[in-house]
């Protein structure tokens, strides 16, 4: 997926895409942490009840979908 961008020289760094092939680094979070506190702010934000959906750049990345409030 890569390979253009690693030939040319260009590191790779990925978030939260612990089996991606070809990156550099991989950088990673407290999971529950972060989603705790974006949970709180999203559902603040859309009034407690709602739906979200997270895009991703690349279907490969297996932690990423959509999910409902309320």
């Amino acid at each position: 997926m890569f390979a253009r961008a690693n030939a040319a020289g260009i590191p790779i760094i990925t978030h939260e895409s612990p089996d991606q092939k070809g990156n550099l680094l991989d950088i990673e979070i407290n999971n529950k942490e972060f989603a705790e506190q974006h949970m709180t702010d999203q559902a603040r934000y859309i009034g407690e009840e709602g739906e979200y959906i997270v895009f991703v750049g690349g279907l490969p990345v297996p932690l990423h979908g959509h999910s409902r409030l309320g």
